[in-house]
């Protein structure tokens, strides 16, 4: 059907963004493409300085086939691209490899009723060991040095407009769940994925 087609497609460019070859790719030495996530990470949420997925995919989309690609996207499947990249990919990914995915989703803790995660991003299993010291000072590192220094730029002003007040807020918040992520990020690098349940 013409959704799965369209699902196929989005997926098959995520899987070169991260890295990913099929067998007979990695037999015959064909290299990654110079469009994909060297390193293997492709942060899912907005606000990093390397592009998110969904414009690394749209930009893809419109190169390769045509600026409507995006659109037609929505119209085929139901959902838009970038809402079905970001809640839908990954269980759909591990229907589709029957609960073995090698396109990890790693996000923060999100704290709060309905509070959505700071970070999320997409990882190539076979790069974790490589990725995580990268993720956890890259990519979480400067997200979260960003938000200190604005968040100390807003503890500075004496008259906080609302919307000032919500920001300070939600940066205290986003501040420690990067810190939290970094410091579990730590502890894997330190120790595995070992944890009782696998023993």
């Amino acid at each position: 059907t013409m959704r799965r087609l369209a699902l196929n497609q989005i997926c098959f460019i995520v899987f070169r963004l991260i890295g990913y070859r099929w067998p007979i790719e990695v037999e015959g030495h064909a290299p990654i493409p110079d469009w994909s996530m060297g390193e293997g990470i492709a942060p899912v949420t907005e606000g990093h300085p390397q592009p998110a997925l969904f414009r690394r995919v749209s930009h893809y989309l419109g190169n390769a086939f045509e600026s409507a690609a995006v659109s037609d996207f929505e119209k085929v499947v139901g959902a838009p691209l970038g809402r079905w990249l970001d809640q839908e990919f990954f269980g759909h990914h591990i229907r589709q490899f029957r609960s073995r995915p090698f396109a990890w989703h790693v996000q923060t803790q999100a704290s709060g009723k309905g509070a959505t995660p700071v970070f999320a991003c997409l990882i190539y299993y076979q790069r974790v060991a490589g990725a995580l010291p990268s993720l956890r000072t890259h990519y979480a590192g400067s997200l979260r040095t960003s938000f200190e220094s604005e968040l100390r730029t807003l503890e500075s002003v004496t008259q906080l407009t609302a919307a000032q007040a919500t920001r300070k807020e939600k940066l205290g918040f986003w501040v420690e769940e990067l810190r939290q992520f970094q410091e579990t990020l730590e502890g894997i690098e330190a120790q595995g994925f070992a944890t009782p349940e696998l023993r």
